[in-house]
């Protein structure tokens, strides 16, 4: 079994690969963009072919109820999002789609995903597996999707190189992705998750949602934002790169037990915590008030045993 930092080199020199518990959607009917248009925070004119464009459903006072991973093809447009996000979404346009020509499918049975990250992920289809490739955004390596069969998704793992949940996990944190039920939630503004760059067009038309998320962008600002932390590791010997070993043992209690001081006040929780071997640190994710978000502030965890240093990335 591979370790921490040798599923890291893997990223770092070529390509390793996780499956993904993703919902897969399928928006279909006559006027699908046109309804996608008006309900989502993105352009869908901006969809590019085999690309994913992100996009929310908000609500009408522009707060979190699906975060989507969009693509196009020949039978409608696909949507990858959690599986509570999914449940939030079919419950919240319920009577929009209603009064359209679109029709909403659940593959989530059907299909899996299958992410690849690493420098050499976008030359995988040179290895001509047979699946549909997409090629995703935001991370801090390229990254694309396998869109697989159910039937397929057992055969096509076999034939990649893995990566345990562990180095999964550094790899979103250290690419500053929330997880909806753990960073975010369904009362996160898009803009506190640091995604409007990427969800969200200023210029397009009306959506629900976007009076709101307009005002704040251009007459305000959001009170706290997510941010990226690094944190040292209890006093020990320290961690070679490229070491075979286990990763030092977690902070005391899970990442919402962990309180953020800085100056003796409280300010904040860690919500995601890893383990890098690059930084011989662990690193977090964490929402803090707008204020304290700067690069190099100076903040202390607090845990069961201890207080420890830690600095925003």
């Amino acid at each position: 079994m591979s370790s921490l930092p040798q599923e890291y080199k893997i990223v770092e020199q070529g390509v390793g690969f996780f499956s993904l518990l993703e919902a897969v959607l399928c928006f279909k009917g006559s006027d699908c963009k046109s309804f996608l248009q008006g309900i989502l925070s993105n352009d869908i004119k901006k969809m590019k072919k085999e690309q994913i464009l992100g996009a929310f459903h908000l609500t009408a006072k522009g707060k979190w109820v699906a975060a989507l991973k969009l693509f196009e093809k020949e039978e409608g447009i696909w949507a990858l999002t959690s599986v509570a996000e999914k449940e939030a979404l079919q419950k919240a346009i319920k009577n929009l789609i209603m009064f359209s020509q679109t029709e909403l499918f659940d593959f989530s049975e059907e299909y899996s995903v299958i992410m690849g990250i690493g420098k050499q992920a976008f030359h995988f289809t040179e290895n001509k597996i047979p699946v549909e490739v997409i090629r995703d955004s935001g991370w801090i390596f390229p990254t694309i999707l396998l869109l697989v069969s159910k039937k397929e998704e057992e055969r096509i793992l076999k034939e990649v190189t893995l990566l345990s949940e562990e180095t999964f996990n550094l790899l979103r944190i250290e690419s500053k992705i929330p997880v909806y039920g753990i960073d975010v939630n369904e009362n996160t503004i898009p803009l506190e998750a640091g995604l409007d760059e990427d969800y969200i067009s200023y210029s397009k038309g009306c959506y629900v949602g976007q009076e709101v998320i307009s005002r704040i962008k251009h007459y305000g600002k959001v009170n706290k934002v997510l941010v990226k932390i690094q944190i040292q590791i209890p006093p020990g010997p320290p961690l070679q790169r490229g070491e075979n070993k286990e990763s030092p043992p977690l902070l005391k209690g899970g990442g919402g037990d962990l309180k953020i001081f800085h100056e003796n006040k409280e300010v904040g929780k860690i919500t995601s915590f890893a383990f890098s071997p690059a930084r011989n640190s662990f690193v977090a994710l964490a929402i803090l008030p707008r204020d304290l978000a700067e690069t190099g502030k100076k903040l202390e965890v607090k845990t069961n045993e201890a207080i420890i240093p830690a600095a925003i990335l």
